[in-house]
């Protein structure tokens, strides 16, 4: 009977340990992006690249997604940024009909609303420099869709937003596409007499704040959810090594 006492109470120490915000804060950021990559201080770019996140069955944001929408949002304010791009598909099952994208922009439309710069021509130029891409349903297509759009437009830096444990595998998706991307147009100006091959769009990664999940009935739920966000960018990562996507 002692050891079974002994070995649960270890369990449980070592579950409430794994399940603490702060080691979940620190198991998130260990997929961060890092380095050069990291869009400085002084650095302005073309569009802010929000990629989507689930939302609830009601369609509203969860928190992760909301955390996303923030820091867009602050680089567009702070002049960081000169459009944004929301980008993100109907998720799809029972979730009401909404795109993640049409969603982030609603979302983005209150924290500019809150903001001390919420009302005037702040808000009117929002409408003209904000955009949805409502197709992606994969961290692929996010990656896809968002730069067939920053191509049309002719932006040519771009910082993507998303949460910690998103970072690295959405900096290897949009490194790999703007890569082959390159490497076609090379191949297209050789082919043609005095062809220039377009200049290359500059890939950043935005910093961003760990947001941990709130709302899924009480909060141990929450730090399971987050544990699972963990986990399941994980597996992902090794399913896109597989699939030649990194």
């Amino acid at each position: 009977m002692f050891k079974i006492v002994s070995v649960s109470a270890a369990f449980g120490a070592l579950l409430a340990v794994a399940l603490s915000p702060a080691f979940l804060r620190w198991l998130h950021q260990t997929l961060g992006s890092r380095g050069p990559v990291v869009l400085p201080d002084d650095t302005v770019v073309d569009v802010a690249i929000v990629l989507g996140y689930a939302l609830f069955r009601n369609g509203t944001p969860t928190e992760p997604l909301k955390g996303r929408v923030r820091e867009g949002v602050e680089l567009y304010m702070r002049g960081r940024a000169r459009n944004l791009l929301f980008s993100g598909a109907h998720p799809g099952g029972v979730v009401m009909k909404r795109s993640e994208a049409n969603v982030m922009r609603e979302c983005a439309e209150g924290v500019l609303r809150d903001s001390r710069a919420g009302g005037g021509a702040q808000g009117l130029l929002a409408a003209q420099r904000w955009f949805e891409e409502d197709q992606s349903t994969s961290t692929w297509e996010n990656a896809v869709f968002s730069l067939r759009i920053c191509r049309q437009k002719g932006w040519r830096s771009v910082a993507v937003v998303t949460s910690p444990f998103h970072q690295i595998r959405s900096e290897m998706v949009f490194r790999r596409l703007l890569r082959d991307a390159e490497a076609a147009s090379a191949e297209e100006a050789a082919s043609v007499a005095n062809g220039e091959p377009p200049p290359p769009i500059k890939l950043y990664m935005a910093t961003a704040s760990y947001t941990p999940h709130v709302g899924w009935y009480a909060a141990p739920l929450d730090r399971l959810v987050d544990a699972w966000d963990w986990a399941r960018e994980v597996a992902a990562l090794v399913y896109y090594a597989a699939q030649d996507r990194l």
